[in-house]
């Protein structure tokens, strides 16, 4: 995976993790992963994340802070969209991930109301 707003080729990154340890994932994910990769025999699985940040880094390579010291302005909230995307290549069935990621201003979103009903539809889900 290349990291948002990173240029690397796929052999720079071939072994490197793609995030840090996920918290439990040995207690409790460890036996469910891979039945869940078995059923998802498609060429291509993606699901969508929403997130929202007060600045416009795109690649965060450090954890976030823990708390701002002011509420920030609606100016500066921005809805963070990471489309991960899973084509399995054949006949290797390998797969490769893929995360475009998509930083909207806040005050964007009255004018893109498809947005809106994503956002909306993510948070319900």
């Amino acid at each position: 995976m290349s990291p948002a707003g990173g240029v690397h080729s796929g052999e720079d990154r071939i072994g490197w993790p793609v995030h840090r340890p996920i918290p439990m994932r040995d207690t409790q994910l460890r036996k469910a992963m891979p039945k869940y990769a078995a059923t998802k025999r498609t060429p291509c699985s993606e699901r969508n994340n929403f997130f929202m940040q007060t600045d416009k880094t795109i690649f965060q390579q450090e954890p976030l802070a823990g708390l701002i010291p002011s509420p920030p302005q609606i100016e500066n909230i921005h809805i963070r969209q990471e489309r991960q995307i899973l084509p399995r290549l054949l006949p290797s069935e390998a797969i490769i991930l893929m995360v475009p990621t998509y930083l909207t201003p806040m005050i964007a979103l009255q004018e893109e109301k498809e947005s809106v009903f994503a956002l909306r539809e993510a948070v319900n889900a």
